[in-house]
């Protein structure tokens, strides 16, 4: 905080019947609100994007953001701001969030 900036990391999980399109279109939503968010980011400070993991229910993409403030005040509002974007982003090209999800297949005996 020293230096005018906080990081952020965040994960975004979305369902595992998201195509490879729509997973580069996630990442490129992401940058498009990221990259230069309230201003030029500082050599080094850039955001990273990348799709991180297969997790246990959904796709992982792994988002580190260096916001421009020391103030854990602003941060709360420049969170609230980029979450919002970032839902509303989404939801306008229908991607699909995951949540905790199970699929439980019956088998009939005969």
């Amino acid at each position: 905080s020293s230096r005018g900036t906080l990081k952020k990391v965040m994960t975004i999980g979305l369902t595992y019947d998201t195509t490879p399109g729509k997973m580069l279109q996630a990442m490129k939503i992401l940058h498009e609100i990221a990259d230069d968010f309230h201003g030029p980011d500082a050599p080094g400070k850039q955001p990273h994007i990348f799709f991180e993991s297969f997790g246990e229910f959904s796709l992982n993409i792994t988002m580190i953001i260096y916001l421009k403030t020391s103030s854990f005040a602003e941060e709360e509002i420049l969170l609230n701001e980029l979450n919002m974007a970032i839902l509303e982003r989404f939801n306008a090209a229908g991607l699909d969030f995951a949540f905790p999800t199970r699929t439980i297949f019956l088998r009939q005996n005969q």
